[in-house]
């Protein structure tokens, strides 16, 4: 596997792990938390 792709699985995961949260917080019915972390979840992960 080459670095891009090593890279793009990382960030996969990361975007995994994201919107787990936000299914969480929807659940709680915690609007817009929820909102944001979706939001949050569509941004490039430059620095994460």
């Amino acid at each position: 596997m080459n670095a891009f792709q090593i890279e793009a699985r990382r960030w996969f995961s990361q975007s995994q792990a994201e919107l787990a949260v936000v299914r969480t917080l929807r659940a709680a019915q915690h609007d817009a938390t929820s909102c944001f972390f979706a939001q949050q979840t569509n941004e490039p992960q430059t620095n994460k």
